[in-house]
């Protein structure tokens, strides 16, 4: 069921059976996103090559080669007189390289690269444990926080099926809701000064123990640029990557190096907020909500 949900084949039905596992099992959720972006990675190094010119010519020269046995013999020009020519030139350049031994280096060169790159993607999603103590782990912590947001941000713009979760689309049931899910109904900035719209929210499955919730907004236009879409995510508790007596936000992520996503992390209430949005509904949501300068994380994207 993972792996289907990773490929967003799930019916409703199946949904609602993932979503009551995954509040079981909250970890799950990295493993989801670990087999998107390993999906992601696949496709962009499978994509159909295009022959490198020298390669075409030598095929061509190849094909000239077989054309002119072909009329030196009488007959025409064929696929298996072609083929014999290729497989010849393939015997000679096997036995020139490495002694007949390119293919299985070839091979083994494509196996560790895989598992590198699986490593790596691995590592990203999950947050690669340190046996430097709880300090280094709140850095892989925040990094795969990072990674959760802002893909789950992505995707459920993008996604038509990920919008199943939004189950409320009236302001004014959000109260009941908030109640319902995360046991009292948090404090939520003023996104109306900030010059956003409620678009609708639902139960959500952020990593860790506590419930949560995805609210999503969308700017009007009047404080930033129109139609921008903005999540904030509300998990019961303090999550490990906030620091304790600490009344800043925290940047997990930041726009910038070509990255279109801003994530700002802070603590209240006994609630922990997530904001992911472009750098300026950020910036107008954050000032809106009273809260201080951002501070770095140790170990998130910059």
């Amino acid at each position: 069921m993972l792996r289907a949900a990773a490929d967003d084949e799930l019916s409703t039905q199946d949904r609602a059976l993932l979503d009551a596992h995954l509040r079981k099992h909250p970890e799950d959720d990295a493993r989801i996103e670990f087999e998107r972006r390993l999906r992601t990675h696949c496709a962009g190094v499978m994509q159909t090559p295009a022959a490198p010119a020298a390669l075409r010519e030598k095929i061509l020269a190849i094909a000239a080669s077989a054309g002119e046995l072909a009329g030196e013999s009488g007959r025409d020009t064929n696929d298996d007189m072609l083929a014999d020519r290729i497989a010849e030139r393939s015997r000679i350049a096997r036995a020139t390289h490495f002694g007949g031994r390119s293919r299985a280096l070839v091979g083994a060169a494509a196996a560790v690269l895989l598992l590198v790159a699986g490593y790596s993607l691995f590592s990203q999603v999950i947050g690669t444990p340190s046996p430097a103590g709880p300090q280094s782990a709140g850095v892989g912590n925040g990094i795969s926080l990072a990674n959760f947001f802002a893909a789950e941000h992505d995707r459920c713009t993008k996604v038509p099926e990920r919008t199943d979760k939004f189950t409320v689309a009236d302001l004014s049931r959000t109260p009941d809701a908030f109640a319902s899910i995360l046991g009292r109904v948090p404090a939520i900035p003023d996104f109306q000064a900030a010059g956003m719209v409620f678009r609708d929210m639902g139960e959500c499955h952020v990593p860790g123990d506590g419930r949560s919730v995805h609210l999503r907004l969308e700017t009007d236009g009047s404080a930033c640029r129109e139609g921008i879409s903005v999540s904030l995510f509300i998990q019961q508790g303090r999550a490990p990557v906030i620091p304790e007596n600490e009344s800043r936000p925290l940047a997990l992520m930041r726009c910038s190096d070509g990255m279109k996503t801003t994530i700002y992390a802070w603590y209240a209430g006994g609630m922990s907020y997530f904001l992911v949005s472009e750098q300026t509904a950020c910036e107008r949501l954050r000032e809106a909500a009273g809260l201080g300068e951002p501070i770095a994380s140790r170990g998130a994207h910059r």
